[in-house]
């Protein structure tokens, strides 16, 4: 996608021809050729390129990449798909690009990126390099890779690591084993707050199989980050009577109020999101008649819920 002219070699070039027509048809969720373990399948949808990505090829291409690199998953459970990531990251130890170390060159783009969105929420290279080393040394040979037992100690170490906290299907109903999408991305997609809130906000974390919130609004956002009068409207709508939605939202509130100024200016998405703090306060004693009525507060709202979107 990202070079057009790259030639794949001939031993994977079915396996990259499928997948590449399945981006390409963006036709929905679909088994994916290249990781055949998914049992919900890929939602190819996901790729079709939005926003300013259209307005030219190669910020197409280069979403579809990014897109690709921050959904597909080398799960910790599967075998052969951590297998895959051992050798992902020992890859990008050992190759150059353009005379510089594929690491380096990765951590080139994820940093910046880091900066102003957020950090990966998945588990990236940098936390298996560690691990690999302490397990394998400093530049394991294959062969000493396909050791077993030192394998067995990767997964076990690897499963301490933090896990995933925003689900991108809902699992439920599937097999324990398989709710657990804790695994290492190339380039994976970022933990914001907004998702972060909306994730926990609607189905299957609220409601249930009659009644799925299938999606948030926007005022959950503002309701979780400590406005009475969103969750008010929110109320009015009927959006708070869905199973388990009141107890959510408290939490969702605890939460970013436990949040330190350090972590909510720590990138830039972040602190865009920190500066409504001050437009959602409810004026007090002392404020104009116009400032402390519903009207006010409605408007103030408008101007964070016009911000965000």
């Amino acid at each position: 996608m990202a070079e057009p002219d790259f030639t794949v070699p001939d031993e994977v070039a079915d396996l990259v021809g499928a997948e590449l027509k399945l981006i390409d048809e963006a036709g929905g969720v679909k088994p994916s050729p290249i990781f055949p373990a998914y049992i919900m399948g890929e939602d190819y949808t996901q790729y079709i390129p939005r926003g300013h990505y259209t307005k030219s090829d190669e910020l197409k291409a280069y979403f579809k990449s990014m897109m690709w690199y921050g959904r597909l998953n080398f799960r910790i459970f599967n075998e052969e798909e951590t297998k895959s990531a051992v050798l992902l990251v020992r890859a990008l130890r050992n190759t150059e690009v353009n005379g510089r170390p594929a690491l380096e060159v990765w951590a080139d783009l994820y940093n910046p990126t880091a900066f102003l969105v957020g950090r990966s929420d998945d588990l990236t290279p940098f936390d298996y390099l560690p691990l690999i080393e302490d397990l394998y040394g400093i530049n394991p040979s294959l062969e000493e890779l396909s050791d077993a037992g030192r394998f067995e100690e990767f997964v076990k170490k690897a499963n301490q690591l933090p896990p995933q906290q925003i689900m991108g299907l809902s699992l439920t109903g599937l097999e324990p084993e398989l709710t657990s999408d804790k695994g290492m991305r190339f380039m994976g997609q970022r933990f914001v707050p907004d998702a972060y809130i909306f994730s926990n906000l609607t189905y299957d974390r609220v409601s249930d199989l009659d009644h799925r919130r299938g999606l948030p609004m926007g005022l959950d956002l503002f309701t979780a980050m400590g406005s009475d009068r969103a969750y008010l409207l929110l109320d009015q709508i009927g959006e708070t009577a869905y199973k388990g939605y009141p107890e959510k939202m408290e939490k969702m509130r605890q939460w970013t109020g436990s949040l330190t100024e350090k972590e909510c200016t720590e990138t830039v998405n972040n602190g865009w999101l920190y500066s409504f703090y001050p437009l959602m306060e409810e004026p007090g004693k002392g404020y104009p008649d116009f400032m402390r009525s519903a009207a006010w507060l409605d408007k103030q709202l408008h101007t964070c819920l016009g911000s965000w979107a």
